[in-house]
């Protein structure tokens, strides 16, 4: 019964949009072995982003959801072999739909940032209005030195998804990195707002404070990140 709550629950977070706390649900399952065609499909919609239950899917895109929902699995199971036929797979079958392209470049975050950096480019080509992926394409421009570069990406982000905590995260690192502050203070306070338990969000936002010389708001900021990140290496 437990079992079965906690997966409804990860199904209903996927439901409402918020794909990265239903993700944390759907891990232990992967990770205790289970194998269930409703837990598949919720994997699916998860990792495509798709705002769906399982039963509200169509017939027509059951194929698509399920390669990904396998996919997906394989990469939390730690099958890399697994996980990169499954992409292969995946892309040549799919190449046109929409979170396929930004799906792989996640995966590639560690391992290929070049090649993640033309999927992203990919992804946008399909799907315009991914909000995401152009927050992450901003993200890589600044960490590459071009803020100024980066600021139409994030800024179309923004206008396109204004609750996206990542969006909001990017154009205040972006603005910042320009010298934007108070702007950037703005999108960093608000990307916070939306994800509060996000370390990167308070550790930018006390940036962008202490170089516009709010240092008491800084110092708050900076206790908050402390604080966030004892808990997350757990008791001890």
């Amino acid at each position: 019964v437990d079992q079965a709550a906690r997966l409804h629950k990860a199904l209903l977070l996927t439901r409402a949009g918020f794909f990265d706390q239903a993700r944390d649900e759907l891990k232990p399952f992967v990770q205790r072995g289970i194998r269930d065609p409703v837990l598949i499909a919720g994997i699916g919609l998860n990792a495509l982003e798709m705002p769906l239950l399982p039963q509200q899917l169509a017939a027509e895109r059951r194929d698509l959801v399920e390669m990904a929902g396998k996919t997906a699995y394989a990469w939390i199971a730690g099958d890399s072999q697994q996980t990169e036929a499954g992409f292969r797979s995946l892309l040549s079958a799919y190449p046109s739909a929409p979170g396929v392209h930004y799906l792989y470049a996640t995966y590639l975050l560690v391992s290929n940032t070049d090649a993640m950096n033309g999927e992203l480019q990919r992804e946008l080509e399909v799907n315009p209005g991914n909000a995401k992926a152009r927050a992450v394409m901003a993200l890589r421009l600044t960490l590459a030195g071009d803020a100024a570069a980066a600021l139409p990406f994030a800024k179309r982000a923004v206008a396109d998804s204004p609750e996206s905590g990542l969006a909001q995260y990017a154009y205040g690192v972006a603005l910042t990195e320009t010298g934007a502050l108070s702007d950037a203070i703005e999108h960093l306070q608000a990307a916070a707002s939306v994800d509060p338990a996000n370390l990167g969000y308070h550790t930018a936002l006390a940036t962008a404070y202490s170089e516009a010389g709010r240092y008491e708001d800084a110092y708050r900021e900076r206790q908050a990140s402390i604080k966030l990140a004892r808990g997350s290496r757990g008791p001890g």
